[in-house]
């Protein structure tokens, strides 16, 4: 629920999705992830950032990158739209 509330809150549900929409979202998100890796190195997978949550602008992290295909993927669980 967590996850769908922030999804909601950021306005990803506007609009209505389909199954090919959430898809194309995961691997938009995995795609950031390792242009991460091609522009810091191997190296981006162990950085460590803290994060101030109040703060609207995420860091460019692997982590972060990583944890918005997670984001996306309980979000489009917690739909239902591809279940």
């Amino acid at each position: 629920d967590f996850c769908y509330t922030e999804a909601k809150n950021k306005g990803w549900h506007d609009t209505e999705k389909s199954v090919t929409d959430d898809l194309c979202l995961w691997h938009s998100e995995i795609s950031e992830a390792l242009e991460v890796l091609r522009k810091k190195g191997k190296n981006a997978v162990n950085e460590i950032t803290e994060y101030d949550w109040t703060d609207p602008k995420k860091p460019n992290t692997f982590a972060s990158e990583v944890a918005d295909v997670i984001i996306r993927v309980l979000d489009s669980c917690r739909l239902g739209t591809w279940i």
